[in-house]
């Protein structure tokens, strides 16, 4: 079973990245698009159930920091891999005036790395049930 303390740490980051992921997609990027703004809403609300539940103590928090810490992962894992072929191809096509767009990109993937990839694997090695009986 996973500490109280665990609960109250992963459940603070959880509701930080949902709610970061918001401010990001909302405040951050310059145009809406359909299905970037559909994705990360749906994202930042299960952080943000999965983290209230993790601090409420609640009987399905685990399953559920589960199942939003794998879907966190594979959405990060494909955002920092598109972030980073786009950086490349404009770099490699646009010579020099591409160059900025790739910094601008590779800038934007390290962002999400520790939100998006570190973290939410982190978690799911935490809450592993081999993990979890140990702690």
């Amino acid at each position: 079973m996973m500490s109280r303390r665990a609960d109250l740490v992963f459940g603070a980051i959880d509701v930080f990245t949902g709610v970061g992921i918001l401010v990001a997609v909302f405040v951050f990027l310059p145009t809406r698009v359909g299905p970037v703004d559909w994705t990360s809403t749906m994202l930042a609300a299960l952080q943000g159930v999965a983290g209230a539940g993790l601090l409420a103590g609640a009987s399905w928090r685990i399953v559920l920091a589960r199942i939003v810490s794998a879907i966190a992962l594979a959405l990060g894992l494909l955002t920092f891999t598109t972030l980073l072929v786009t950086a490349t191809w404009l770099g490699g096509v646009y010579g020099q005036v591409g160059r900025g767009g790739a910094i601008v990109l590779g800038i934007a993937a390290a962002l999400i790395l520790p939100y998006l990839i570190l973290f939410p694997l982190f978690e799911l090695v935490w809450l592993h049930p081999e993990t979890s009986r140990r702690s």
